[in-house]
């Protein structure tokens, strides 16, 4: 699985206007033309404290590895967690998080 790290990468998907909402995340989305798909994952300081967005990220980035083999094709994509993630961090599973997930990218036909 490969990051997006670099400001001016995160910047350029941003422009791309191709944004959906889910109830406890914010995805964007642009297609790429390498061999494979990149994703970043973003958590600021109004979802909680450090313990919070490290377990969120951690979340994000599990329920994306689950899914990367059935993106019908390589796209760079962003997660961005809302504010409700840090008020229920501990009751939030997993489960929750990937269907979240799923609904969106089936909604934009990216999944297979």
């Amino acid at each position: 699985m490969y990051k997006i790290q670099k400001n001016y990468e995160f910047q350029n998907i941003y422009n791309t206007n191709s944004k959906f909402f889910g109830k406890y995340i914010v995805v964007y989305i642009k297609k790429n033309n390498l061999s494979y798909s990149r994703i970043g994952v973003v958590a600021s300081k109004k979802v909680g404290n450090a313990v919070v967005r490290n377990r969120t990220k951690r979340l994000f980035r599990e329920a994306l590895r689950i899914n990367l083999d059935n993106f019908k094709y390589n796209i760079d994509i962003i997660l961005i967690a809302k504010k409700i993630i840090g008020d229920k961090i501990n009751i939030l599973r997993l489960n929750d998080i990937n269907n979240d997930l799923i609904r969106i990218l089936k909604k934009e036909n990216i999944l297979i």
